[in-house]
């Protein structure tokens, strides 16, 4: 099966939680299947320089292909790029195998645990875990994380609670915040209490406070993650599939496995890491900041069920594009 075109589509989808900016990638065969993926930004430049590498290479060496734009294309110029034609051929594999990703990639169930990633805590859709955002107003982040607290306390016990610094703080700056919220809450972990690259830094915050320390979404490949490996300056290694692509994410969550790590997995349009997390040795969760994760411009085949991410029976990555909506919400 050659590959003979690919194609890439910068548009806006409105979701549930606003509108954002994507980029359909499509791998295109010789035998008329096609596989997709749908990423934050815009990668239409990176995706159709990298995509250039794949024409007459045989679609079904997906590990290969990703070694070989590895290795020929300059590091950092075009890794997103590269996540993007990673994740469409892994959708193109499943559908010559007419089969889920999950499948494919040799899963036993199509379900994962998820938890709710929120701005504001007024809309929790059911779940039985959720992370936010902190760091701006001590206060503030007392009440919103009692007013989480109290919620979940109805439907888990004990709620499981997790915050993001995102960066915004220092060390120093995220122990003293997280030790004043552990006074109340238990904390299953903090995320991005340094910057993702900074081991010693996140080393410090693992050892000054009771939760995990959670960190990796901006880093890409095995080599990147491995001083904290080295230095088990993390707790639980996070993945984002849009740095990287599905064959990194796998390798780094077998690489986490052998340090007895768990693994998150940051969100992603669409939901389609479930299929990443229910195909993972030990998946502890999945971000999702939409669970209905469906706009106007795609379909999603994976539902959220009781705290569960179901990555269901549709073939490939379950994704089904509205080439109508696609077109006038497109970029020129």
């Amino acid at each position: 099966m050659k590959i003979t075109r690919v194609e890439a589509i910068a548009f806006r989808n409105a979701t549930g939680v606003g509108e954002s900016l994507s980029t359909l990638v499509e791998v295109h065969s010789d035998q008329g299947l096609s596989g997709i993926s749908v990423l934050p930004g815009d990668l239409r430049s990176q995706a159709t320089h990298a995509g250039r590498l794949l024409i007459g290479e045989d679609a079904r060496g997906v590990l290969g292909l990703h070694k070989l734009l590895l290795d020929a294309l300059p590091r950092g110029q075009f890794d997103c790029g590269i996540s993007a034609l990673d994740v469409a051929l892994w959708d193109l594999k499943a559908k010559l195998l007419d089969e889920p990703l999950w499948r494919t990639l040799g899963g036993s169930r199509p379900r994962v645990n998820a938890h709710a990633a929120v701005f504001d805590p007024v809309e929790l859709s059911g779940f039985r875990a959720i992370k936010l955002q902190v760091g701006a107003d001590d206060a503030a982040d007392m009440s919103r994380l009692q007013l989480v607290h109290d919620v979940l306390s109805g439907r888990t016990r004990p709620p499981v609670l997790m915050v993001d610094f995102q960066e915004k703080l220092s060390a120093k700056d995220a122990v003293r915040l997280t030790r004043r919220l552990e006074e109340r809450f238990d904390l299953t972990w903090v995320e991005e209490p340094a910057q993702s690259w900074d081991s010693a830094a996140l080393k410090y915050v693992s050892d000054s406070v009771r939760a995990a320390v959670c960190a990796g979404e901006k880093l890409q490949t095995t080599r990147d993650f491995l001083p904290h490996f080295r230095e088990r300056s993390l707790d639980v290694v996070e993945i984002n599939i849009a740095h990287g692509g599905i064959t990194a994410a796998l390798e780094v969550a077998n690489c986490a496995f052998g340090y007895e790590l768990a693994v998150v997995l940051s969100a992603v349009p669409g939901n389609i890491h479930a299929h990443l997390g229910a195909a993972m040795p030990y998946c502890m969760s999945l971000e999702i900041i939409d669970a209905k994760a469906s706009g106007t411009v795609f379909e999603t085949g994976v539902e959220i069920v009781d705290g569960w991410a179901v990555a269901g029976d549709r073939s490939g990555l379950g994704l089904e594009i509205d080439r109508a909506a696609l077109n006038l919400r497109a970029l020129a």
